[in-house]
């Protein structure tokens, strides 16, 4: 297994440095916002998020896509590997990706407003409640990408870059931060997969 998810990080290595370069941009950007004008670093802060969330979605695209155009799949299942060995190192790196970027700038927004902003009440509850609506907003464009990737339309999949992180952003305007956009990014995502997993193991290689 441990070999698997090294190919597919060396595969898509491209994708993983973007994700060490933006979460090192956001924790800059969130320095030098707290300590400048953190009212003007929110549009900022937020386009840069649309931008990366955007990116897990083009990385499941990448991993699918890829997949077929290389026939790397069909090679693999005639090693002792199983199509779902296959299928969870793909996953496991896609959450790689999406941990790189989100866990740094959550500890350094953490870190920052504990500092520089006064504690609220909710304040613990709030810093949660964001980063795991956050995660699972990455992870559900992340599984659609990974379900789209299957299609053979680049104009389909350049169009699930675009409009997929933006109807996972205007999910989570219309339903806020909390646990219902969580419940709804929940069913979405498990819908996702079990999608995914079933077209993966009925496809022929």
């Amino acid at each position: 297994m441990f070999t698997l998810i090294k190919r597919e990080i060396t595969d898509h290595i491209p994708h993983l440095i973007l994700a060490v370069a933006l979460a090192a941009t956001m924790v800059g950007l969130l320095v030098y916002f707290t300590l400048v004008d953190l009212d003007e670093g929110v549009a900022v802060l937020v386009s840069l998020g649309l931008f990366a969330i955007a990116g897990c979605c083009s990385m499941g695209i990448a991993q699918v896509y890829g997949d077929r155009a290389n026939k790397i799949s069909p090679f693999l299942v005639t090693l002792p590997v199983t199509r779902a060995q296959i299928l969870t190192a793909r996953l496991v790196t896609g959450v790689l990706a999406i941990l790189i970027v989100l866990l740094p700038t959550v500890i350094a927004a953490t870190v920052l407003l504990d500092r520089y902003v006064p504690a609220l009440f909710f304040y613990w509850q709030a810093i949660v409640e964001v980063s795991l609506t956050l995660f699972l907003v990455a992870l559900a464009c992340y599984c659609l990408g990974l379900l789209i990737g299957s299609s053979t339309r680049k104009l389909l999949l350049v169009a699930a870059c675009l409009l997929v992180p933006f109807l996972m952003m205007t999910l989570v305007a219309v339903k806020g931060f909390g646990p219902q956009a969580m419940a709804v990014l929940g069913l979405l995502i498990l819908a996702a997969v079990v999608r995914v997993v079933t077209k993966f193991s009925s496809t022929p290689l």
